[in-house]
């Protein structure tokens, strides 16, 4: 083990208040839940909210909500982006489709995007890339055109908006990261959101496929967080960092993630008026 001193990533703080919350939830997940639904439906003026074991989950969830409903098979993505994201459209079952960017904003070539998008696209998933807004009504204007849906990658964005509108619930469904380093984290999750009451019929019924965590994945979730919130201190970061077989910071990409619902682990209250990145 290395010994030093490491500057640690960026993170969302979580206290002890926090910790606390994750106790409460664990003893009645399910009307943790339940408040959590209903907090982020309000917030985000959507009435069909799913909460699972992350946002690569949550992106896998809409995506195979979203291949129930029509045939075609492709999915266009941004070529530069998370590793997550053609791994939950694998998990799917679907076909990724590459896609360049314009390296100034982050977002779509949208000259390429519009050659890219064709009569096999299910969907494209739109990412606001470090928080910074892609053109979503460009975007549904040349999906719609095309008979695709549209996705939203939120999952570093919550709390971002764009011509007024928060990213995440402008397109079909959209996805949020509760992970660490998120805007707002649980240490890990993910939330899947919808007006449709059709696409949320569609993934109610992946949903109900969904195992919930047992006692002992929650206990060793609450574990990681409680590391988490003491680990990410500069002056103790060192210590993770220090241990290789903890793999931090290695991009890795895997297929065979699980998906499972939220733990009742609930590790802070939903604070929307955080700021986002």
């Amino acid at each position: 083990m290395r010994i030093g001193r490491t500057i640690p990533p960026a993170a969302a703080p979580l206290g002890w208040a926090d910790l606390c919350h994750a106790v409460v939830g664990a003893i009645s997940p399910l009307r943790s839940l339940s408040a959590l639904e209903r907090e982020i439906g309000r917030h985000f003026g959507v009435r069909h909210v799913f909460l699972v074991s992350s946002g690569t989950a949550a992106l896998t969830l809409a995506l195979k909500a979203l291949k129930s409903m029509c045939h075609r098979t492709g999915v266009v993505i941004p070529a530069y982006t998370c590793f997550s994201v053609p791994a939950a459209v694998s998990q799917a079952g679907l076909r990724p489709v590459l896609c360049d960017i314009d390296p100034e904003t982050f977002d779509f070539d949208h000259d390429l995007l519009a050659r890219t998008v064709d009569s096999n696209t299910l969907c494209v998933v739109s990412t606001h890339l470090f928080g910074i807004p892609a053109d979503m009504d460009r975007i549904m204007r040349l999906c719609a055109d095309r008979g695709a849906f549209v996705v939203e990658d939120a999952a570093q964005a919550m709390g971002g908006r764009r011509n007024g509108k928060l990213l995440g619930t402008i397109a079909h469904a959209g996805v949020f990261s509760l992970g660490r380093g998120k805007n707002i984290t649980c240490g890990s999750g993910g939330i899947a959101v919808t007006r449709s009451a059709e696409i949320a019929g569609a993934m109610a019924r992946v949903y109900a496929t969904l195992h919930p965590p047992t006692s002992f994945q929650t206990l060793g979730e609450f574990l990681r967080v409680l590391a988490l919130s003491i680990c990410i201190r500069p002056a103790l970061y060192w210590l993770p960092a220090g241990m290789p077989f903890l793999r931090l910071g290695e991009t890795i990409f895997d297929p065979d993630f699980p998906i499972r619902r939220l733990s009742g682990k609930i590790t802070i209250g939903f604070a929307p008026s955080r700021p986002a990145i």
